[in-house]
C-alpha cells in the first residue's frame, strides 16, 4: 500500500468520522429548534465545507477531524443565537 493511499483513506475515515460527530450534534440541535428548515440548511453547509477543505487535501486526519466539528459547533451556535424567528415556507 502506498503512502498516497493510506493517507486518503486516512482522511475518508476522518470525514466519516467528523460528519458523524457533525450529524449527532445537528440532531440534538434538530429536536430542540423549531426552525428546522435552518437546521437541515446548516447540516447542508457543513457538508460542502467539509468537502470543499478536503479537496485541498488536508493530510493530517486530526486537523481534518477538529476543522469538521468546529464547522458543525459554529453552525450550531450560530441557529441557537439567533433570536429572530425565521418565516417557514410550508
Amino acid at each position: 500500500m502506498t503512502e498516497e493511499l493510506f493517507l486518503y483513506i486516512m482522511v475518508l475515515i476522518a470525514v466519516f468520522i467528523g460528519s458523524v460527530i457533525s450529524l449527532s450534534i445537528f440532531m440534538s440541535f434538530y429536536r430542540k429548534s423549531k426552525r428546522r428548515g435552518l437546521v437541515i440548511l446548516a447540516i447542508f453547509i457543513a457538508f460542502v465545507v467539509n468537502f470543499q477543505f478536503n479537496i485541498f487535501e488536508i493530510s493530517n486526519v486530526l486537523g481534518t477531524l477538529t476543522l469538521i466539528i468546529i464547522t458543525g459547533l459554529l453552525i450550531a451556535s450560530f441557529i441557537t443565537l439567533s433570536k429572530k424567528p425565521i418565516a417557514s415556507v410550508e
